[in-house]
């Protein structure tokens, strides 16, 4: 959803604006506020003021069409305003910011390197443990390699899918501060990590179009977040 105050881009189910605290209409967020200390000192306060008995009006002076209305005291008040701007405050902690594409390409990469890393380590230690010197026949033996390094990246991948069903969090989503939930906050089920693992693959297929999608998404998602109706979350 688009703010119509401000055009910040958030949540459908989002009650208000994360930006501008607009209210939006037909938001399905309700009951999302933590119960936080300082708003209990606005509980008990009383919806009008006794203008003539109170001793902060009658220090600041209100001048006496004032004192003589009590009908403006229903009127917004300092306090009324400070329990807002409270209120307003726990509702901007508790709401799900979206990562932006840069922290999810950074992090991505990190994930990558650490699959290909793992995938040619292991490749490595597979050929010295078989007798092969890799330095000598490793050009000769491609038709053999290629292959199984293809199958150990798909095997060394899989650690995305478990983590995130975990956490939520990859190594480099971890180092970003970033996480996979569904669209309550939730963490996502093997099951949506599954497909998301193999959401990845699609998103590859045309010349990672998929993963660059996000760029044009109104929630930044990519396929493979769509695919498994996930979204990427800052999560510091």
């Amino acid at each position: 959803m688009k703010c119509p105050s401000c055009g910040y881009n958030t949540f459908d189910t989002y009650e208000r604006c994360k930006r501008c605290g607009a209210l939006f209409a037909g938001g399905r967020w309700k009951d999302r506020l933590r119960d936080v200390e300082p708003t209990k000192l606005f509980e008990d306060q009383p919806d009008q003021i006794d203008i003539n008995n109170d001793p902060v009006v009658i220090e600041k002076g209100i001048d006496n069409e004032v004192r003589n209305n009590p009908e403006m005291a229903s009127k917004p008040t300092v306090e009324d305003n400070d329990k807002d701007l409270v209120n307003k405050r726990v509702m901007e902690e508790d709401f799900l910011t979206l990562a932006s594409f840069t922290r999810r390409l950074f992090a991505f990469l990190i994930d990558l390197c650490i699959v290909v890393l793992t995938s040619f380590i292991t490749l490595i230690f597979g050929l010295f443990a078989a007798g092969y010197d890799p330095m000598k026949g490793i050009l000769n033996l491609s038709y053999i390699i290629i292959p199984v390094y293809i199958i150990l990246t798909l095997l060394a991948s899989s650690y995305l899918m478990f983590l995130h069903a975990y956490s939520g969090k990859t190594v480099g989503k971890l180092i970003f501060g970033i996480r996979v939930v569904k669209e309550d906050g939730s963490g996502i089920s093997l099951t949506d990590s599954f497909v998301r693992w193999i959401g990845y693959y699609i998103s590859t297929l045309p010349l990672f179009y998929g993963y660059f999608s996000a760029l044009f998404d109104l929630h930044y998602q990519t396929w493979h977040d769509k695919l498994s109706k996930s979204f990427v979350i800052n999560d510091r």
